[in-house]
């Protein structure tokens, strides 16, 4: 028998031949709600686009690693429930955490469905956690541009 009415049944399979549930879209990290408060608290937003998504996605993963390191996706450093967001089709989330130690992170998002099933990552941003503080600037000039 031949199919003829062009419909697809999309099934993805792991390298070992293991059937894999359908996987949530790829999430993006706001680079402009990223914030970080005392030194080393983090709190960034998420944005989770839900137009053609195959796996439903209801939160999103926080991940971090440093410069030499890589990250750990079978343990979020945090979560967050997704909701709707401000426009139809898009979900968000804030998601917030507080960094043990001082140094550079780079930070990714991945969505996951209920089942725990995780998509691809977000884009990554280069952060700098520090309870140290912030030298004065020792050059420039400053002045007022409008009257």
């Amino acid at each position: 028998m031949v199919e003829t009415n062009l419909n697809v049944l999309r099934l993805e399979y792991d390298a070992g031949g293991n059937y894999v549930p359908p996987r949530p879209n790829a999430p993006s990290l706001a680079v402009d709600t990223v914030a970080i408060t005392n030194g080393r608290d983090l709190s960034v937003q998420g944005k989770y686009p839900t137009d053609g998504e195959t796996g439903v996605a209801t939160q999103l993963q926080l991940f971090s690693r440093t410069d030499t390191g890589s990250y750990d996706f079978s343990t979020p450093e945090a979560t967050a429930a997704l909701a709707a967001g401000i426009r139809s089709g898009v979900k968000t989330a804030t998601l917030t955490l507080t960094f043990p130690g001082d140094g550079p992170r780079w930070i990714c998002l991945k969505a996951a469905t209920a089942g725990g099933v995780q998509g691809p990552q977000s884009n990554e941003v280069l952060i700098d956690p520090s309870t140290a503080a912030v030298p004065a600037p020792t050059e420039g000039e400053a002045f007022v541009s409008r009257g």
